[in-house]
């Protein structure tokens, strides 16, 4: 999506194109498509993730290629195209909405390019959809629930509430607009915006608390070696907080927190009025009528 962080890793998808009658490779030893292209991905994944002097450039994600773990680390384009036509959960097309094709010969890059906007822009079931995105974010929330302050991910209102909100907005509205599809959440909430899919309010609130999120992870990762900690804020200098305040545009330290507890709240209930409560009331109808049945 264009918006790492100096800890940010790399979620990356492997995809090739060997045509029909693609044999062996030409080399010393000829591998078949699908073993050579494997090689050559984790030629790259190694490369990217050695040990330096300097650490490592980059950690490598590969969970996101088709069936996860237990897939091929590098898939071919038709089994990309049939994972996501049959078998990608809901989660998986939420994640694609931030696919963004890098690298590779220009006739793949536009297939592949191809195949992520025929997705996306398919028309859904609303209503499995909306319950599918509450349901994700009430699983995230369960294993990672905090309500640290300094944790603008992960905490109710954070970074998460936000691109599922996004998110959800772009599977919904895709299939008559797909000029809203974009891998940046900021640039999406945009569109949406602009294509009278949400509130001009909301979609501005959603907008600056994402600038503060990204001000607030940005700089903590900049200037704090490992995970801000309770203790952290209890020592943690002046200056430091002075920075901190005048870079989220606050007057002070204590005007950031409370300017983190109105956005955290006012994000907080977008996400319950959009996704929330309605998935929770559709849940409701179909365990009343399996309980009348």
């Amino acid at each position: 999506g264009g918006e790492m962080t100096p800890s940010s890793d790399l979620d990356l998808i492997f995809v090739y194109a060997s045509g029909e009658e693609a044999g062996a490779s030409d080399g010393r030893r000829p591998l078949p498509p699908s073993q050579y292209f494997a090689r050559l991905s984790q030629r790259l994944i190694n490369a990217l993730t050695a040990p330096t002097a300097e650490g490592k450039l980059y950690e490598v994600d590969m969970r996101l290629r088709p069936s996860g773990n237990a897939g091929p680390i590098a898939s071919s384009l038709e089994a990309f195209v049939q994972y996501h036509d049959e078998e990608a959960w809901t989660w998986e097309h939420m994640a694609l909405t931030r696919a963004r094709v890098i690298a590779g010969p220009a006739g793949l890059r536009q297939k592949v390019e191809g195949v992520i906007a025929d997705t996306l822009t398919r028309p859904r079931d609303l209503d499995r959809l909306r319950g599918d995105v509450a349901e994700m974010r009430a699983r995230m929330e369960m294993e990672k629930h905090t309500d640290f302050i300094w944790d603008v991910k992960f905490r109710r209102g954070g970074l998460v509430d936000i691109e599922f909100i996004a998110q959800y907005l772009q599977l919904k509205h895709a299939h008559g607009h797909r000029e809203i599809l974009s891998p940046s959440i900021r640039t999406a909430l945009k569109r949406i915006r602009d294509a009278g899919l949400l509130e001009t309010a909301k979609a501005d609130h959603l907008i600056e608390a994402l600038d503060l999120w990204h001000a607030i992870q940005g700089l903590l990762r900049l200037t704090i070696e490992g995970d801000v900690s309770r203790e952290w804020e209890n020592g943690v200098p002046g200056e430091v907080r002075d920075t901190l305040a005048r870079h989220c545009g606050a007057v002070d330290f204590t005007a950031l927190k409370d300017k983190i507890e109105l956005s955290s709240g006012r994000v907080y209930g977008y996400f319950t009025d959009l996704i929330g409560e309605p998935a929770g009331d559709i849940a409701g109808e179909r365990q009343t009528e399996e309980n009348a049945r």
